[in-house]
């Protein structure tokens, strides 16, 4: 049972304070590792210290969430934050949107502020890049929300009608400003998650070669279909690994590659120019695109064993 709690996003802050406020020694916990009742409890605590001091009325709730994406002093080009940093801005915005629900549940009556689509973070402001550095808009938007909750002119769902008017005018004008910011800075991080996960699948496959016996599944598979001639799909790098273990034990007559004639002086073909020259099997060697390579070779009805590389070893 924790007897006291808070709560701090500032690492260096926190590192100041531990000679002076934690003596007695801290523990570090992760809200979202809480079971729902535990989670309640403490909500609830930190909902109650509110409450003492002012009624649901006087709260104003305004929703932030960590951005991807954000432009250059020059207002020209897009930058977008390394995978550690976008990892921390994953697991920032899941705390905040299970705390934002939890909170306007409990604090019935009170006013929010919803976070507007099209936000992205501005490397001029004030201080400096950062996830929670947004672009003017942003600014404008809530100045004008909390105009519009402070102005004692609307009732509770007319106010939610014009937030919720003002939140799509300004999701519209951001996207209208920043449209190619937006979609450059989404295809950037889907290159780069996807070249990310295209280098662990190939990581991990080395290290399952070398933890597991790789070199003697391999022989063995081979001995056991007995393969003597063989073809590679794709010069994908384990090609090179696979070249020198089948030296001397199984003939390579060709490679399916339509980029290059040659490679280390076997001939290279392209898959669709030529029935394929008969073998005791074509292995893979792109363990991203197998299953979908595989579908590819058979719609030219060849009756030649197909294998995935990493379905061997």
């Amino acid at each position: 049972m924790i007897k006291s709690f808070f709560t701090l996003n500032d690492r260096k802050l926190l590192e100041k304070m531990v000679p002076q406020c934690f003596q007695g020694g801290y523990r570090e916990v992760d809200i979202l590792s809480f079971d729902e009742a535990t989670y309640c409890l403490y909500m609830d605590k930190f909902l109650d210290i509110i409450k003492q001091q002012y009624n649901s009325s006087q709260i104003i709730l305004i929703e932030l969430q960590a951005v991807q994406i954000g432009i250059t002093d020059e207002y020209e080009k897009v930058f977008g934050y390394n995978r550690k940093i976008q990892e921390t801005i994953k697991m920032f915005n899941l705390r905040m949107e299970k705390a934002y629900y939890y909170v306007k549940e409990k604090l019935n009556g009170c006013h929010y502020i919803e976070f507007p689509m099209n936000v992205i973070s501005n490397k001029n402001h004030k201080w400096k890049k950062g996830v929670l550095h947004y672009v003017d808009e942003w600014y404008d938007y809530v100045y004008e929300a909390i105009n519009i909750v402070t102005s004692d002119i609307y009732d509770y769902r007319e106010e939610r009608k014009k937030l919720d008017q003002l939140k799509h005018y300004y999701a519209e004008m951001m996207w209208k400003k920043y449209r190619e910011e937006i979609t450059g800075g989404l295809l950037y991080y889907q290159e780069k998650t996807q070249l990310y996960e295209r280098n662990m699948r190939y990581k991990q496959y080395y290290l399952k070669l070398l933890l597991g016996n790789g070199n003697d599944k391999i022989i063995q598979f081979i001995q056991k279909k007995e393969i003597t001639h063989c073809a590679f799909f794709g010069c994908r790098e384990p090609i090179k690994y696979w070249l020198q273990l089948l030296k001397g034990r199984v003939e390579v007559d060709y490679i399916i590659e339509s980029s290059i004639k040659t490679y280390e002086g076997i001939e290279c073909i392209k898959l669709g120019d030529m029935d394929l020259p008969d073998v005791d099997a074509i292995f893979i060697t792109d363990i991203v695109n197998s299953v979908l390579i595989k579908s590819r070779i058979r719609k030219y009805e060849t009756k030649i064993p197909i294998y995935a590389i990493d379905e061997i070893a």
